[in-house]
């Protein structure tokens, strides 16, 4: 049977080695073989600058998943409060409903108008909503 250990030297000197337990032979760290060392498995050159090649870690597809997720949730929300208030800028009954169901959605639809220099919106719908009572 034949065990495998993994070395971790330290300066330029001392590198990274594999050692199979029986056979005593030593593989440095990206000599190609499998299992050699975390250089080996993520194609960096063979030299000094092993060191510092860039490791996968094993979380950062996570990451990546969990960014990617974030990611198409605020797109999500942004397309979202575009169509809300493309709808309620367009149609007067749409915000007749909202400010029944959600007042303060049309509060802040009305501020951001005004805050746009857009005025006189709330009180043309409060006016044709008071007509449209009698």
């Amino acid at each position: 049977m034949v065990s495998v250990k993994t070395h971790w030297g330290r300066g330029s000197k001392q590198g990274s080695h594999l050692e199979v337990s029986g056979a005593g032979t030593r593989f440095p760290v990206g000599s190609g073989v499998p299992g050699a060392g975390p250089v080996a498995s993520t194609g960096c050159a063979r030299g000094w600058r092993r060191r510092w090649c860039r490791m996968t870690l094993p979380n950062e597809s996570l990451a990546k998943k969990i960014f990617k997720g974030i990611l198409a949730l605020e797109l999500l929300g942004i397309t979202g409060a575009y169509l809300l208030f493309n709808k309620m800028n367009t149609n007067q009954d749409f915000r007749h409903t909202m400010s029944k169901r959600f007042p303060l959605i049309l509060e802040v639809y009305y501020k951001s108008n005004e805050w746009a220099g857009l005025y006189g919106i709330r009180e043309h719908d409060q006016e044709k909503w008071l007509n449209r009572k009698n």
